[in-house]
């Protein structure tokens, strides 16, 4: 324990020097705004947080608001550097298990800085847990696997309170947990044990979600719903093309197994060691990753931080075969210069530049590297002689790999042009998406529109002598966020049901409360006070726009704009809907 204790703190180190200097100054998204007001009420139907709900991660933000960690913000960028840490040690604790040696250290050092947990890292301390919880649970279901008495029970308590932070990980991990109880040795009464405290550890979480969402027929129907919305952007089992579906499908390779291209490489170098994966390891592995594979590829993913579950084994993958390539360090002669000289030629300006060819560059210098390896390992005629240590032999085969995730998530160059037609420059191009969709540079691209919106409403606001009003359609800044941001102004959320008649729906809301909700045919009434500041937040050069500028005078304020309405009453018809200001009673 004084082991893994000393790594929490190391790992917490690296992990804060890698994301504190690129974290965003606000909540990140729509989810988080959720799970923040989830502290006040926690009920799915309100979106608080959305379904299925975390009710255990909503407990974590609770204990660290009671160690003082009072701002939100703070509370989530907290729990996100501890989650980081505590996954790479289950990584380590796991690999220790299963493989004995460096391996899970390497793999560690390799999540440390994968491009989809250090996007996560930043993004969402919620998502982090995938990675903790599938680490946590596959290590303790290894041990009940080989018959370890009492891990049948842990594993069912980390497998049905793992749930609880992210219910998906139930369903995706419970066949491995039943492989693990019938590979055990257990009798049937022991088994049936440990299904009993799987079940009451779900029922700890799930009885009072459910109970505080209307009920448990209620929250499931609820559930099933978000899930259809959710998944008919990302599944062909919900309605996706087929073109749209292969783009999925490629992001979710990059995303999950961005070190794919080290694989020949690492199994090249370590030909000839012992301690092959073997039968059983790859079995428990295939059922560790394949369904979660499968959910991921037919029903839903939609963000680089749904992977994590999976990235944590190919990392263990990929941390074994560094493991065994070491093993055989003994017999090089000399490989330096043949590692250090791809690793400077990508370090190099390495945000800078086309990334088709620094890809191309760092894949033909790699397999230089190797080959040349293999052919003059055992009788050098580079400049330097002699044989190298094994610490010597980690680094120059980690450095590769952890430069390119550094650069692949670094790099400022990653762009993206769909094309329609099947080709391998369309594949190429959904590669790159995917690394942009898991940089630094999306990080930016999602955050700074928000900082600058919401500074600027802040600003058109305050200054509104007769009140303000903030209406929102399809806006690129999640209304949820403007509204948290802004929790004394009132906000009209305007949006076009694409249903059969076609639907109106204008909701407002003061904070996290629904004040009003008007819903219809064409046109909907939105009643504002004659003489308010209107601040428009809409999705830019659309439809909804033209007619707002056609219709009322605007003024510009940075990326949002406004219009002072007339202290007499009057109205406008803007598509579906009826803007009518009127004079307060009284006046």
């Amino acid at each position: 324990m004084k082991r893994y204790a000393l790594l929490f703190v190391l790992f917490f180190a690296m992990v804060a020097g890698t994301r504190l200097p690129y974290m965003p100054g606000q909540l990140f998204s729509f989810d988080e705004v959720n799970m923040v007001y989830a502290m006040d009420k926690l009920d799915t139907r309100l979106s608080q947080p959305q379904p299925p709900g975390y009710p255990l991660f909503i407990l974590e933000m609770h204990a660290m608001k009671l160690l003082r960690v009072v701002r939100p913000e703070s509370n989530l960028i907290a729990l996100g550097l501890l989650g980081s840490a505590a996954s790479m040690v289950a990584l380590v604790w796991c690999g220790d298990r299963m493989f004995g040696g460096w391996t899970g250290i390497y793999a560690a050092l390799f999540l440390w800085l994968y491009p989809a947990f250090w996007y996560a890292g930043l993004t969402s301390a919620l998502r982090i847990h995938l990675a903790l919880i599938s680490g946590v649970v596959a290590g303790a279901c290894w041990r009940a696997w080989h018959g370890e008495r009492r891990w049948e029970i842990y594993s069912a308590m980390a497998l049905g309170l793992g749930s609880g932070i992210r219910p998906e990980v139930g369903p995706l991990l419970f066949p491995l947990w039943v492989v693990a109880m019938l590979r055990s040795g257990l009798n049937w009464k022991a088994r049936g044990i440990a299904l009993v405290t799987l079940v009451a550890s779900v029922f700890v979480w799930l009885t009072p979600l459910a109970l505080g969402s209307g009920g448990f027929a209620a929250f499931f129907r609820h559930c099933w719903a978000y899930l259809a919305v959710q998944s008919a952007t990302t599944s062909t089992l919900f309605g996706l093309e087929a073109t749209r579906w292969l783009t999925n499908s490629m992001l979710l390779v990059v995303w999950t197994f961005a070190g794919l291209a080290f694989v020949p490489m690492l199994a090249l170098l370590a030909r000839g060691a012992d301690d092959s994966i073997g039968r059983e390891r790859w079995v428990f592995l295939a059922t560790w990753l394949v369904p979660s594979v499968l959910f991921a590829a037919f029903v839903h993913v939609a963000d680089a931080g749904h992977v994590l579950a999976m990235v944590v084994p190919f990392c263990l993958i990929l941390g074994h075969q560094v493991s065994r390539a070491v093993s055989m360090s003994a017999t090089w002669n000399s490989p330096t210069w043949n590692w250090v000289l791809p690793v400077v030629i990508l370090a190099r300006n390495s945000a800078e530049g086309p990334e088709a060819f620094r890809l191309q560059l760092l894949g033909t210098s790699l397999a230089a590297a190797t080959l040349a390896r293999l052919r003059w390992g055992k009788n050098s005629l580079w400049l330097i002689t002699g044989r190298i240590g094994r610490a010597n032999a980690a680094c120059l085969i980690l450095l590769p790999v952890l430069v390119f995730f550094a650069h692949a998530f670094l790099a400022k160059g990653w762009d993206y042009n769909s094309k329609p037609e099947l080709t391998a420059e369309r594949l190429w191009l959904d590669v790159k998406y995917g690394f942009h969709l898991s940089s630094y540079k999306h990080v930016k691209e999602s955050i700074d529109p928000d900082d600058a919106s919401i500074r600027y409403t802040q600003q058109v606001v305050a200054g509104a002598p007769a009140g303000a009003v903030i209406l929102s359609e399809r806006s690129v800044t999640s209304w949820r966020k403007v509204s948290y941001y802004l929790p004394q102004i009132r906000l009209v959320v305007l949006e076009k049901l694409p249903v059969r008649p076609v639907r109106f729906v204008a909701t407002e809301w003061l904070r996290s409360v629904e004040t009003r909700r008007q819903q219809g045919a064409a046109p909907v009434k939105v009643v504002v006070p004659a003489g308010a500041r209107l601040v428009w937040m809409i999705k830019p050069n659309s439809d909804f726009e033209t007619l707002v500028r056609q219709n009322l005078p605007v003024t510009s304020a940075g990326p949002v704009f406004y219009t002072d309405l007339p202290k007499e009453a009057g109205s406008k018809e803007l598509g579906g809907f009826s803007l009518i200001w009127e004079k307060p009673t009284g006046q």
